[in-house]
């Protein structure tokens, strides 16, 4: 069975931009610990990350940064965020599309 990075470099993909919702202070802390990650996934991944916080605040909106929820509220979708990694990246993708499509 192949993995991730291999699977990439099959198709030619050598580095990767991630896009999330607060990744680089929460979810690259957790990756980060898990055995082989240096070796395998770290060197794929782009220094750069895009947040969809970041690309969706709107400082006439909010003083600060949105979070997920507020997110989906302002492209009007209306989800509970169960805050469980694979439900959060589906909602995050989901906010991703309606912003670049």
């Amino acid at each position: 069975m192949m993995n991730l990075s291999q699977w990439l470099k099959k198709n030619h993909v050598y580095k990767v931009t991630v896009v999330g919702k607060n990744f680089d202070r929460f979810d690259l802390q957790f990756l980060k610990r898990m055995k082989g990650f240096d070796l395998f996934l770290e060197p794929l991944l782009e220094r750069r990350t895009l947040d969809v916080g970041s690309l969706m605040f709107n400082p006439s909106k909010r003083d600060k940064v949105p979070n997920l929820r507020q997110c989906l509220e302002d492209l009007g979708i209306r989800v509970s965020i169960p805050h469980r990694a694979l439900q959060d990246a589906l909602l995050t993708a989901t906010v991703c599309s309606r912003l670049f499509n």
